[in-house]
Order: C-alpha cells, then sequence, then structure tokens
C-alpha cells in the first residue's frame, strides 16, 4: 500500500502528539545533593524527589554535625570530630486528596539513641502559600541503663543495653511562603510529649521535662534552576536562643 504526502504528514503528527501525551505521563523524579557548614560541624544532605500523576513523594537523608571539633565555630564543649547525628524522612502525599504520610527518624551518635514516628499529614497550598500539618507517634531506643520499677515505685535494679524506654506523640507543620520567584521561607514548628514508659522516660526524657517544643527556620535563594543556598536555624525550648544551630547549605539538583 502507497501512502501520499498528506497521509504521510498526519501519520507522523500523531505519532508525535502521542509520544509527547506518553511522555507527559511519565514519572519525574530528580536527585539533591548538599553540603553544609554550621557552627556545630559540616553536614551532607541527600534528598531524592519524584512525581506520577497520583502521588509526590520526597525522601531526605542527613548526616550532621562532622568533624565539629576543626569545623564548628560555636563556644559549646559539645563539639567534637565525630558524627553527631544522622536523620532520614520520607514524605509521601496523595495529590487527589492531599491527605499523606511523613515518617522521621534520627539517631543521636553520642547519647546513642533512636527516635523513629509516623504521621498522617494534610498538604494545603494557597497562591505562594504551602502549609504540611502533621501528627503522630513514636518510640525511642536507646542504649544505657533503665531504672525498673514495681508497682510504680522504683526498684534497686536496672536493664542495660539497648532497650524501648517509651513511647512519645508529636504535632508539627512545614510552613513556607514563596517570597520572590527565587526565595523561599519556611518555619518547621514541632511539639513532642512522651505518652508511655518507664517513669525516667515519661518524666525526664527531653533534659529532664516530658515535653518539648522545636523550632526550624530556613531562608532558600535559588541561584539557578539546579543550585541554591540555604540559611538554616534550629533550636528547642530547652536551648537559649545564643545556643541554636547555625549555617549554610548548598545544594545541587541533578
Amino acid at each position: 500500500m502507497k501512502l501520499n504526502a498528506t497521509t504521510t504528514a498526519i501519520l507522523i503528527a500523531s505519532l508525535a502528539s502521542t509520544s509527547a501525551l506518553a511522555a507527559s505521563n511519565e514519572d519525574t523524579s530528580s536527585v539533591t545533593a548538599g553540603i553544609g557548614f554550621d557552627n556545630y560541624g559540616a553536614s551532607v544532605k541527600v534528598q531524592i524527589d519524584d512525581q506520577t500523576e497520583a502521588h509526590q513523594t520526597k525522601g531526605i537523608l542527613e548526616v550532621k554535625g562532622i568533624a565539629g571539633d576543626s569545623l564548628g565555630w560555636s563556644g559549646s564543649n559539645e563539639r567534637d570530630d565525630s558524627i553527631d547525628s544522622v536523620r532520614a524522612r520520607y514524605f509521601n502525599t496523595d495529590k487527589a486528596s492531599n491527605f499523606g504520610s511523613y515518617v522521621d527518624t534520627e539517631y543521636d551518635v553520642e547519647q546513642e539513641k533512636l527516635d523513629l514516628s509516623a504521621n498522617i499529614t494534610w498538604r494545603y497550598q494557597f497562591n505562594r502559600l504551602e502549609i504540611l500539618p502533621y501528627a503522630g507517634v513514636g518510640l525511642t531506643i536507646l542504649n544505657g541503663e533503665i531504672p525498673l520499677e514495681e508497682h510504680g515505685i522504683a526498684a534497686d535494679d536496672h536493664v542495660t543495653g539497648y532497650t524501648l524506654p517509651g513511647t512519645y506523640g508529636q504535632i508539627g507543620a512545614y510552613a513556607k511562603v514563596n517570597i520572590l520567584d527565587n526565595l523561599d521561607f519556611m518555619y518547621n514548628p514541632e511539639w513532642r510529649s512522651t505518652l508511655g514508659g518507664a517513669a525516667a522516660y515519661t518524666n525526664g526524657y527531653y533534659n529532664g521535662d516530658d515535653t518539648q517544643f522545636t523550632n526550624e527556620i530556613r531562608l532558600t535563594y535559588r541561584i539557578t534552576t539546579n543550585f541554591d543556598v540555604q540559611y538554616h536555624e534550629e533550636w528547642d525550648s530547652e536551648q537559649d536562643y545564643s545556643d541554636a544551630t547555625r549555617g549554610f547549605e548548598f545544594n545541587y539538583k541533578f
């Protein structure tokens, strides 16, 4: 069968439009790598973003407090040349309902403790404002000594090693404002409270208290589509603001 020029052109155009439609329905993903420097040392970060027609996901892995004694400038005696902490977060949002999940885990190297939480989220966006409130529960795994109790009274004995001393609840939000086309401001308040477990945990896990309120602010300036610089501060209710973590982070998206 022979095809004339008009028929051939129509077939080519049809194939091209079909290919473009198929490409638009494909998943899009990106990998971002970053390095930062703050008053407690250096940090490295890897972030993976994935977009599908139905879901939006994000995974973040951070290693903090690297070579703090050499690279940090805080006057605190907490700085040393070991790693301070490792944190991994995972976000998954359903685009149709805007509901999703958020898993947050952080291991404190010096204190040998792991906090792991699972949360539900809901994404809201209006013009330049985006808010992701979350609420969930978590558990703590700790290496150390936990005093034993009998009928609520401290016993003359303890458990040594890795234990699960208790659980906690948390609520918080990630709020981001697009100030300019290339400038964003983000604020992440979070409140935690112990829920149950050993008395030493429920009464004083957060530096002698049963609750803790943390704050994180982050200002992001995008120099190019793939490269940005961020200034950040992090502190909690048990710290003086002067002891907050402050630093800069440089990120490149591949």
